[in-house]
């Protein structure tokens, strides 16, 4: 097997945090993307994604909204509109399935992990919730 070759492109890393911007994104990305990012954000330990689909012509919003039933190992339940706050008509708030009892879930910050039993919550500090 050969190496790969090498790439003159610079690797991108994103932050994965409460909020998605589809802005920049396809309705043919979702089906990728979508699971990626609520299982990065279940790892984490993040409990509420806010998905930002914007209000336009509502292609993302019915590609998020058509793939969310289907999500189930990662997504409980979901707020569309999302309160005015979070963005109302342009964006739905999906509320990931908590980790399994004893599961450890890593620290955002990097300093390594914890138990998931009390210590998965939403985050209170957003002002948005």
């Amino acid at each position: 097997m050969s190496p790969l070759p090498e790439s003159s492109d610079p690797v991108v890393r994103i932050e994965v945090a409460g909020d998605l911007d589809l802005h920049t994104y396809r309705p043919r990305d979702l089906p990728e993307l979508l699971p990626a990012w609520f299982g990065e954000c279940h790892r984490l330990g993040i409990a509420t994604v806010r998905v930002i689909h914007g209000k336009g012509s509502g292609s993302l919003r019915a590609g998020v909204h058509a793939l969310l039933p289907r999500l189930t190992r990662f997504v409980a339940a979901w707020t569309f509109p999302a309160p005015e706050a979070a963005g109302g008509w342009g964006a739905t708030v999906v509320q990931l399935v908590p980790p399994a009892p004893g599961a450890n879930v890593e620290c955002q910050d990097g300093s390594g992990s914890r138990d998931a039993p009390g210590e998965f919550q939403p985050r209170e500090a957003r002002g948005w919730q």
